[in-house]
């Protein structure tokens, strides 16, 4: 071989074994070569969370929760009590109404029956509650419609049990010749702020077939909504689908936090922000499959989380190798949560 030829062969194989193998997005794994996948790079070890697994199952043939038990809400009352929403899912019909449950400790519930059924247009044949809040004596509900390819309404209570729409459902839909232009708002979920209220929905449009995106919206109170854009988009490149569902958005501190699953990743990860707007893809936060009994084998999505002292409480969907769904419970130090995935708390006087 030529001397000058194998010279620089030698040069080039010298200077690929100094860079770095998952520069090109590969790992080398003994002998063989591993595309990096979204697991590799972003999920790490999950966090210690305690498992009760079901705390609230079916009904019995006939009821309005006799097929599945979706999308949990949870608010804990003034005299330490809990009260939770749901959407039940009927065999008979198949309509999903939003059923009520209450509880002196979170996990030990009795339910009180059905509070809403769709009748609206816009509701079409399902409803599901994606948010309440008790604020100045009153319970806020936004709540996702079937119709229009998925919108958000609203609807306000006196007792958490009689509940009336707003007249200007829906509260947020889809907006024609936008990224968002065939549902918008069917899954979304609300927080307060100091100045209003800010949203994250689920959109999509034919733009861009078969993706689903999470949009930003804010509010001053709770009903006249404005648009902000996109502003968590899934990559494939990372092993995500591009499907995204299923979420929750909370604070813990000045961080914002979205729990959520994808298609075919039915199992729950984690985001975070300091803005709302600019996010930071933590991986995987909740593994399904590895509750006691199975009971959420097929899927652990649409989470709800309440912070009490250290305690992270979680009320999610558990889906088993059946497909039936109920509401299981989890558990964390918030502690742990939060060092983990470097969340800072400022001490309160300090904010």
């Amino acid at each position: 071989m030529n001397k000058k030829l194998y010279f620089l062969i030698s040069l080039l194989i010298a200077i690929c074994l100094l860079i770095p193998a998952n520069t090109f997005g590969y790992a080398a794994i003994g002998s063989t070569i591993t595309r990096l996948i979204y697991h590799d790079i972003l999920a790490p070890p999950e966090p210690d969370w305690v498992r009760f697994g079901v705390v609230l199952d079916r009904s019995s043939r006939y009821d309005y929760d006799d097929k599945n038990i979706e999308s949990p809400i949870v608010l804990k009352n003034a005299d330490g009590t809990y009260t939770m929403w749901y959407r039940g899912m009927n065999v008979t019909d198949d309509y999903g109404r939003v059923l009520r449950a209450v509880s002196d400790d979170g996990i030990n519930w009795t339910k009180t029956g059905v509070v809403m059924i769709p009748t609206a247009s816009y509701e079409g044949s399902k409803i599901d509650p994606m948010t309440i809040m008790y604020e100045d004596g009153i319970y806020k509900m936004w709540y996702g419609g079937d119709s229009a390819g998925g919108c958000a309404c609203y609807a306000t209570s006196q007792d958490g049990i009689f509940w009336t729409r707003y007249a200007g459902n829906p509260v947020l839909k889809k907006t024609n010749g936008s990224w968002d232009n065939e549902g918008a708002g069917g899954q979304h979920c609300v927080i307060r702020t100091e100045t209003g209220y800010t949203m994250i929905y689920k959109g999509y449009g034919d733009l861009a077939e078969d993706w689903a995106f999470y949009g930003l919206a804010t509010s001053s109170d709770g009903v006249h909504w404005e648009k902000k854009g996109k502003v968590i988009m899934p990559q494939p490149e990372l092993g995500e689908t591009t499907l995204y569902r299923n979420l929750h958005f909370f604070k813990i501190g000045d961080t914002y936090c979205l729990f959520h699953t994808m298609a075919e990743h039915l199992t729950l990860f984690m985001l975070t922000s300091y803005d709302g707007i600019h996010w930071s893809k933590k991986g995987v936060i909740f593994n399904k499959g590895l509750t006691p009994g199975n009971w959420d084998v097929k899927w652990a999505t649409s989470p709800w989380i309440l912070i009490e002292g250290d305690t992270v409480r979680m009320w999610y969907e558990g889906g088993n190798e059946n497909a039936r769904v109920r509401t299981c419970y989890a558990e964390i130090s918030l502690s742990e949560l939060t060092s983990r995935f470097r969340i800072e708390i400022l001490p309160e006087s300090a904010q």
